[in-house]
């Protein structure tokens, strides 16, 4: 917003308010005032006219800054440019700033996108006032990109939406976003560039893809069939990163595809160079953090999951910097983009709410802070980009591509469910089941984030303590029901696999089994043995842990071969594994006690025989170990055990307490 800059006529004049500041004078259809006189609460007048300032040619800057458009728009136009990039290039220098350097003067071949948020420095209602050229603001240093709350060509007001949504874009050169130190590609990229790159990511279409439909099938398409981007040797980027993190998640699964000193170099490949994309993300690192955050471990030895909750917060700082919180159903974007987005938040909203369950941590998202529609089976299509939500002539990629800030490159037509036409029927099925359980998922995830609030924040564990039984059984009844209707609306709704080579609906089963353990175990918490629904609520409590035991006895070979969630899955099977310690625990008889310990057993045998080729119970196979080890004697406090013969197993039972607690804990351990 240069106060130098002459005012340009809208069909309307400015009111003198808007003039003395040189600002454009934004009006709302059928308003009497203009928005900064609504907010100083006094009516326009239109008093004041222009002065016209004679003998005054254009400054020295003026002058370099045209000569400069003229270079760029020349150049340009010889590469033929769409209707869209040839309006923003022309008017690219209307609002230079004084200080640009004449070596910032070239376009930017990449932007970074920072949405700004309501009560940012960058003040959204502000910028609105911003000289917007097709919803965008542009200088070769800096632009502000509005995709919602502004005059759109059918004249209607940008979706009737009070708060504006703009976005702040940058190139990424002026924020050093390719320091010196990111990782070199030549390792992976003389690896990628052959068969070898071909059959990883031909897993990842074929086995995660269908469990895990984040990515847009013509997306994974285009990386199947065509080459590595020509900047990805020297220069890698966003986009190479994402390449990477789908090679390393296939990895694991693709047995004799990949030796293990490439995947070792894909792993340090991603962790070298995320933390860095992660300063200013785009969509596709968010794409890949999330498609990394499905990886296995690498040392199964250790009973926690490290780093797993910090990656799940950088995941979530990631979507708030990107605007993914916000319903974009009314911006001026592209069908396909938008979906993109949608998907994107959603994956992100059931990793942080289900691993704030297993964790026990209070959840990254606030449900006062995020409006985006549920998920629906719409948000997989692959429409193509010419399809723009609200029917305006320009969208946006928001993702800082080489186009520049409004991308319009299309996917590919696809298919109206966002499948191949060329695909089998079986392909078909496995990719709509696929569909269906991040459907049901994005179901649960809001039904658990309310039942953590309910019962296992810390507000509402002080609550429950002064509640009186019949409230909670009324609360403990009313969540119930909203899971057994969910279980009627959707999950027993499932297409059937019978027979299909791949059957990834264990997950989602397993998923709806670990909501109703979380559920009755919080109740059995807060109610007395005494009080008379207490067995009722046992009951079904055994019957939700009784069906994981099930679930896992009854596991079929497609199943087994289907890509399960991770690490969501290896927490509920951890949980359930507690849940039957806690049965055993609370057993008052020598019947329950029997029961217990033989299911307890049973269910330890299940996780150490599919340990072998089905990595998703090592974890609770490994604290289902602990918990028995804990409960024989084998462990604790050697003056309340029974003395056992040390060994090399069992040397961290008998070392000293101040070995552990006075180097590592900043507290005082009481005698």
């Amino acid at each position: 917003m240069d106060s130098g800059r002459k005012y340009k006529s809208r069909g309307q004049p400015p009111c003198d308010a808007c003039r003395k500041r040189r600002i454009c004078c934004v009006r709302l259809p059928g308003a009497l005032d203009c928005a900064l006189c609504q907010t100083r609460q006094v009516h326009c007048t239109y008093n004041s006219v222009p002065v016209p300032k004679h003998g005054r040619g254009p400054s020295r800057r003026q002058r370099a800054a045209t000569a400069a458009s003229s270079e760029s728009t020349t150049s340009s136009s010889q590469k033929e440019p769409s209707k869209t990039s040839t309006a923003i290039i022309s008017s690219s220098t209307t609002g230079m700033s004084p200080k640009t350097n004449s070596a910032t003067l070239a376009e930017p071949t990449r932007w970074i996108t920072q949405f700004l948020g309501l009560s940012g420095d960058q003040d959204p209602f502000v910028l609105r006032h911003c000289a917007f050229d097709a919803d965008c603001y542009k200088r070769l240093d800096w632009a502000c990109l509005r995709v919602s709350g502004s005059i759109s060509n059918s004249g209607d007001f940008g979706g009737a939406s009070f708060a504006p949504a703009q976005f702040a874009v940058v190139p990424d050169t002026h924020l050093d976003a390719r320091p010196t130190y990111y990782p070199s590609a030549e390792t992976w990229h003389r690896m990628m560039s052959g068969v070898e790159r071909q059959r990883l990511l031909a897993v990842y279409a074929s086995t995660i893809h269908t469990s895990f439909p984040l990515l847009d099938q013509q997306q994974i398409a285009s990386s199947l069939e065509g080459p590595l981007p020509s900047s990805t040797t020297n220069n890698p980027d966003s986009r190479s990163l994402l390449l990477v993190s789908m090679c390393a998640l296939s990895a694991h699964l693709a047995r004799g595809a990949c030796s293990l000193q490439h995947r070792r170099a894909l792993y340090q490949y991603v962790f070298e160079a995320l933390p860095i994309e992660r300063r200013h993300p785009r969509l596709e690192v968010v794409e890949a953090a999330l498609v990394f955050l499905q990886r296995y471990a690498s040392i199964n030895r250790a009973p926690t999951t490290p780093g797993l909750w910090s990656e799940i917060g950088a995941v979530v700082g990631m979507c708030h910097e990107l605007g993914l919180n916000v319903d974009p159903t009314g911006w001026h974007i592209t069908v396909a983009h938008r979906n993109r987005r949608i998907r994107l938040w959603w994956a992100t909203y059931i990793l942080a709410t289900f691993c704030s369950l297993g964790l026990g941590r209070p959840s990254y998202i606030s449900d006062d802070d995020w409006s985006v529609p549920m998920l629906g089976p719409e948000h997989f299509s692959s429409s193509s980009s010419g399809d723009f939500s609200n029917g305006s002539s320009n969208g946006s990629n928001l993702s800082g591509s080489p186009s520049g800030i409004f991308f319009g490159r299309g996917s590919g037509s696809g298919s109206p469910t966002g499948m191949s036409p060329g695909m089998t029927n079986d392909a078909r099925a496995e990719d709509e089941q696929g569909q269906t359980n991040f459907i049901i998922m994005a179901h649960l995830a809001v039904l658990l984030a309310r039942l953590l609030s309910s019962f296992y924040s810390l507000a509402a564990v002080e609550r429950l303590r002064h509640a009186a039984p019949v409230d909670i059984h009324l609360l403990f009844l009313t969540f119930q029901q909203q899971l057994l209707q969910l279980k009627a609306l959707h999950l027993d709704r499932r297409p059937s696999m019978a027979g299909a080579f791949l059957d990834s609906s264990g997950f989602v089963r397993l998923a709806y089994h670990a909501v109703e353990i979380a559920l009755c175990r919080a109740a059995l918490r807060n109610l007395d043995a005494s009080f008379p629904y207490y067995t009722s609520v046992r009951l079904y409590a055994q019957e939700a842990v009784e069906s994981v035991v099930t679930l896992l006895r009854t596991l079929q070979i497609n199943q087994l071969r289907a890509y399960w969630w991770n690490p969501l899955s290896q927490i509920h099977f951890s949980l359930a594994g507690s849940f039957l310690f806690y049965f055993l625990l609370s057993s008052t008889t020598e019947e329950e006690i029997d029961y217990w310990t033989a299911k307890i057993k049973e269910y330890r045998q299940l996780l150490e025989l599919d340990n072998y080729g089905f990595p998703v119970t090592r974890l609770a196979a490994t604290r289902m170990a602990l918990l028995a080890s804990v409960n024989n004697g084998d462990g604790g406090d050697n003056s309340l055990q029974t003395p056992v013969e040390p060994s090399h197993h069992h040397a961290s039972s008998f070392a000293s307490n101040g070995e552990y607690f006075d180097g590592y804990l900043n507290v005082e351990k009481g005698n």
